[in-house]
């Protein structure tokens, strides 16, 4: 989509294939803007999601574990 007219209707004039990711330079067909756009694979995006994913879940673990120590600890001493 276009940054400038928010147009869908774009021709591609460059390609560069990288490891990791394609790089795109794409002209707008409506306004003529030149705009660059980056894809990622999707399967390489799903495992980067998952990874994310998953340091969430043992952060809430390890939160959920201190607030327990936490409370333990204060009834202690009282």
């Amino acid at each position: 989509m276009c940054p400038t007219c928010n147009s869908r209707n774009s021709k591609v004039v460059n390609t560069r294939k990288y490891e990791d990711h394609i790089w795109r330079r794409k002209q707008c067909k409506d306004c003529g803007r030149f705009y660059s756009t980056q894809e990622v694979a999707f399967a390489e995006h799903r495992a980067f999601t998952e990874s994310v994913r998953a340091l969430k879940d043992q952060c809430d673990y390890i939160n959920e574990k201190m607030s327990l120590l936490s409370s333990y600890h204060a009834k202690e001493n009282y």
